[in-house]
């Protein structure tokens, strides 16, 4: 007798992963109670050289599991598409090794698509949890209620994302439209914006308020792990206003001079924002304080001074600091660092905290000073020294007035 076809196929690439998919696995055994629809686990094991094999082997008598090796390690993206490929039921997801789903919340979604049948992709927002310390923390957006929106109307889809700053990541879409369509992360143009778009030229789009999605950002004590959505969340902003903008470019049909004003400055306030939520994140991580400038420099040129983590003055010092300290072009073949002309003892502090180069002070320069990275506080003028001699020993000359007028 032929196997039943399961209404859901839940598409887990994973690599390496087995201590997290196992703890996945047993999570959503332990809650599939609460789930009437019929569903099986598509798992693309990436050549993993852990014992992924050997923990799921243990799970697919308890499971429905259909467990897939490569040979291999193809790339992340294609063994995802390689799982979307063995999908044999009419709806399909995808799951991260390292997340979790919310069963009740994902009954709910399938019960919507199976009673109407001309919606051809569910969304939602998803939950952020720290299982760590056993809390769930807040969903990543949110809306007031569930939201159809019909087929080929692009201005009530990018509406809806610019009023709830929607990112449509999380959904499960009918395995015949994405077959159809073959959605492809576009460069220059985030995917959660444009696939969206693709998916409402054939059919309706449900935006549902109650999320079917875990995203664990704290998983085991001391654990540290990979996760490449926090880490685009840093970066692709310019992508997210590909994004927007290609659905704007969708709604010009009907479009009036004063709508087409409104909706540029939506997309204008939401790449704002979310190029102020990168900073914030890539300061408090450490990040390449000369790119945390440049882009607090965006921000300014964006009138969005309010909208930085921080003063825009000790951004710019932090950067001139890093440029000392990091510009190879300065620091190559330099055995030391020396500053001239009065400089805050916290300044020496700070370059010593950040730099191989050893920081001195001094009050003089000796003549035999070489191979040395000379920084002088405030301009040329102030300086009654042969600059070009002591460049012929192998030093190299900065002067704090031009590195401030760098970073203006």
């Amino acid at each position: 007798m032929e196997a039943e076809v399961p209404t859901l196929a839940i598409c887990i690439p994973t690599f390496n992963r087995s201590r997290y998919l196992e703890n996945l696995l047993r999570t959503f055994h332990e809650e599939r109670g609460d789930l009437s629809h019929s569903f099986e686990f598509i798992i693309s094991d990436n050549a993993s050289e852990d014992n992924t094999s050997a923990m799921v082997e243990t799970w697919m008598d308890r499971l429905p599991i259909r467990y897939f090796r490569q040979d291999t390690n193809i790339g992340p993206h294609p063994n995802l598409a390689f799982a979307y490929e063995q999908s044999r039921s009419p709806f399909t997801m995808y799951l991260a090794d390292d997340d979790l789903l919310d069963v009740r919340g994902l009954d709910a979604a399938l019960g919507t698509l199976v009673s109407d049948p001309e919606i051809v992709v569910l969304y939602a927002p998803w939950t952020l949890v720290d299982l760590v310390n056993n809390k769930t923390l807040s969903k990543f957006y949110d809306i007031a209620a569930d939201t159809k929106v019909m087929r080929g109307n692009f201005l009530h889809l990018l509406s809806l994302i610019l009023q709830n700053h929607i990112f449509a990541e999380i959904s499960i879409f009918k395995t015949e439209a994405f077959r159809s369509l073959f959605p492809t992360p576009p460069a220059g143009a985030h995917w959660a914006f444009t696939v969206p778009g693709e998916y409402l030229s054939l059919g309706n789009v449900m935006f549902c308020k109650t999320p079917f999605y875990k995203s664990v950002t704290n998983y085991f004590p001391g654990a540290q792990r990979d996760q490449l959505g926090v880490e685009e969340v840093e970066t692709a902003w310019d992508g997210y206003r590909g994004g927007l903008e290609h659905l704007l470019g969708l709604c010009m049909a009907n479009m009036t001079e004063k709508n087409l004003e409104i909706l540029n400055n939506s997309i204008r306030e939401f790449v704002t924002l979310r190029m102020s939520v990168a900073l914030r994140i890539r300061i408090a991580k450490g990040r390449d304080p000369v790119e945390n400038y440049y882009l607090a420099s965006r921000l300014r040129g964006l009138g969005a001074l309010d909208h930085l983590p921080k003063p825009l003055n000790a951004i710019r010092s932090e950067a001139v600091l890093w440029f000392i300290t990091h510009e190879p072009a300065l620091t190559d073949g330099m055995h030391k660092l020396a500053l001239v002309g009065g400089f805050e003892p916290s300044v020496q502090g700070h370059l010593n905290a950040i730099s191989d180069l050893r920081a001195i002070t001094l009050d003089s320069i000796p003549d035999d000073l070489e191979n040395t990275l000379i920084v002088f506080k405030g301009n040329r003028a102030a300086y009654t020294i042969d600059f070009e001699n002591l460049r012929s020993r192998a030093n190299r000359l900065v002067f704090e007035e031009d590195l401030l007028n760098k970073f203006l």
